[in-house]
């Protein structure tokens, strides 16, 4: 704070580029902070759940440092998210959710607190209004909605609209 380094630290909650450094001589920044708050975000929302653990992953320090976020943000995924119920916590949240995820631990975007409110007080309406789960544990995807895309692939935004007007219908029968 101000110009007294805090040596106090965990490599869980510290930003990429400052993994390492020697805290007694080196003062975090705001971001450095606001990197730990969409760690502590994530951990909650994912009940625990370290935002890098992934299928195969090593050192935890190191696996920050390359930034290896492997949850998927439409057609960027390096296929080596933690299967099962994170999947479904993943797919349950909104798109705009996954995506301050995905910035903060991918693309070194360091997003402030007034930011992460907005984006939960969003995640809170679709909750209430039936569009996401209200499950701590989902057991599978329930965004079952005309306007929510739960495609693993490929996130529909808002200015993608035309990719929601077609529908697939089945038929026994050619004929039908």
């Amino acid at each position: 704070v101000d110009k007294f380094p805090c040596t106090v630290h965990s490599a869980m909650f510290t930003a990429p580029e400052i993994q390492g450094k020697d805290f007694r001589k080196f003062l975090r920044k705001k971001e450095h902070e606001y990197y730990a708050v969409a760690t502590l975000l994530f951990k909650i929302l994912f009940g625990g759940q370290n935002p890098f653990a992934y299928q195969g992953s090593g050192d935890l320090v190191e696996t920050i440092k390359a930034q290896n976020f492997s949850y998927p943000l439409g057609d960027r995924d390096n296929y080596k998210a933690p299967k099962g119920v994170w999947e479904f916590i993943w797919n349950e949240l909104t798109f705009d959710l996954r995506r301050a995820f995905y910035d903060v631990f991918k693309n070194t975007k360091r997003l402030p607190i007034k930011i992460w409110k907005e984006l939960l007080i969003k995640y809170h309406d679709e909750i209430i209004k039936g569009i996401c789960t209200k499950e701590i544990f989902p057991s599978d995807i329930k965004k079952i909605d005309e306007d929510v895309s739960i495609n693993f692939n490929k996130d529909v935004t808002d200015a993608e609209y035309w990719l929601r007007q077609d529908k697939t219908e089945l038929s026994r029968n050619r004929n039908d």
